[in-house]
């Protein structure tokens, strides 16, 4: 006889760390921002939904805006559908058909925490597979910021934050002898190329390879690249970098291991398996603290 499965009482999560831009610089990133969302936040339930592709879609479940107005507890419900094959019973694999409809998905919720400090705005999003990603909220975002302003919608956009040590761990290096560039292949149809007819075969990433003249080194190279994609300059996606310490020894890293994130165990409803919404803000307000 199988034995059943002891359901675990709490779950991982992965707590991602972005600053939120937008393309006009005489605007007020927190004023449009805030626009937004309460433009969003007055739609009824259907007009909020967004279709992310032709078998998905989200919407702003809820908003919960704090007293000083600075901090923006957010939900955003999406779900898959399109697709419902049978069910399977983990301890006696046996098979039932599934009760939802070919429009029904299963709900997955994904919580974030907007937080306006030291003249920037800050996103901390809940990360894992089904959760809504930061590009899929910024596309959310620019599409109903085309409803409250037509004539000049601002555009939002985002960028990664970092651990403080990725100039530390570069200048660590005696050597750089390569730097891997990923870089969107939007690059390929900008003024740079040209080539917007010409890339729907493309994949998305394009890697640019860097390297230095026979016994040279590129540490400032990368260095000014890095800096520029801090401050959101280009549409650099990742950096690579390979090179030797001082021991004459290999050493590589990229941006993607020092993109400031944090882990939280949050407790969940046993019966769904889905986070408990109280539990996870508490938590994940417990991360901000550090922005204030």
């Amino acid at each position: 006889m199988a034995k059943t499965r002891k359901v675990k009482d709490n779950k991982s999560r992965k707590i991602g760390f972005y600053y939120l831009n937008i393309n006009q610089k005489k605007k007020d990133v927190f004023k449009e921002f805030e626009k937004a969302i309460k433009y969003i936040n007055k739609l009824n339930k259907k007009a909020k939904k967004f279709n992310l592709n032709s078998s998905r879609f989200t919407y702003l479940n809820s908003v919960d805006i704090s007293e000083n107005g600075t901090k923006f507890q957010l939900i955003f419900n999406s779900a898959t559908y399109s697709y419902r094959a049978k069910l399977i019973d983990s301890n006696t694999l046996n098979e039932r058909d599934n009760p939802k409809t070919m429009d029904e998905g299963e709900k997955n919720s994904t919580h974030i925490i907007i937080k306006f400090s030291s003249n920037r705005l800050i996103v901390f999003i809940e990360q894992y597979k089904e959760a809504l990603s930061i590009n899929q909220l910024r596309s959310y975002l620019n599409f109903y910021s085309k409803g409250f302003d037509k004539q000049s919608p601002v555009l939002f956009s985002y960028e990664q934050i970092f651990k403080d040590n990725f100039i530390e761990e570069l200048k660590s290096l005696k050597r750089v002898t390569l730097g891997e560039i990923f870089i969107d292949k939007e690059m390929l149809g900008s003024s740079f190329m040209n080539l917007t007819d010409n890339t729907r075969t493309v994949q998305q990433e394009i890697v640019l390879n860097i390297k230095p003249k026979l016994k040279d080194t590129i540490v400032e190279t990368i260095k000014d690249i890095f800096m520029n994609w801090d401050k959101g300059k280009n549409k650099v996606k990742e950096i690579r970098v390979t090179g030797t310490d001082e021991s004459g020894h290999m050493v590589k890293f990229n941006t993607g291991f020092l993109a400031k994130n944090k882990y939280i165990d949050s407790k969940i409803d046993i019966t769904t398996g889905e986070v408990i919404t109280d539990e996870i803000f508490r938590l994940m307000n417990n991360v901000t603290s550090e922005y204030e």
